[in-house]
């Protein structure tokens, strides 16, 4: 069984070699807090300057996860699998300002699962 990583985006620099396969599942947001409740080893990949989009997704969902103060570096291997959280209808935070009350009510959260083999 490989290691299981939260964040906010994928990139293809993160996959294996030249080929592999990916199976992809969508998730409700309960299935992520099940999924942080069942396994305290899965490898948190957000830095301290998403600390404002997870403080509103713990608004909306009332869980939050820790944030580690630099970022992992993460390759898959083969077995590893990763939940991604993506976020729309927020607007880019400028400076130290976090988001109002009116913009965090706004804000869509959906969550994927890609196990990688």
């Amino acid at each position: 069984m490989g290691k299981t990583y939260f964040r906010l985006n994928i990139s293809d620099l993160m996959f294996p070699g030249a080929k592999c396969n990916i199976n992809r599942q969508i998730l409700f947001p309960d299935e992520v807090r099940l999924m942080f409740k069942k396994d305290s080893n899965i490898v948190v990949c957000l830095d301290p300057s998403h600390s404002e989009i997870i403080r509103v997704m713990g608004l909306h969902f009332g869980w939050n996860v820790s944030i580690p103060r630099i970022a992992p570096t993460m390759v898959l291997e083969k077995g590893d699998s990763i939940i991604v959280m993506s976020v729309s209808n927020l607007p880019p935070l400028e400076g130290q300002r976090k988001y109002t009350h009116e913009e965090a009510a706004k804000v869509k959260f959906s969550f994927a699962f890609y196990q990688i083999s």
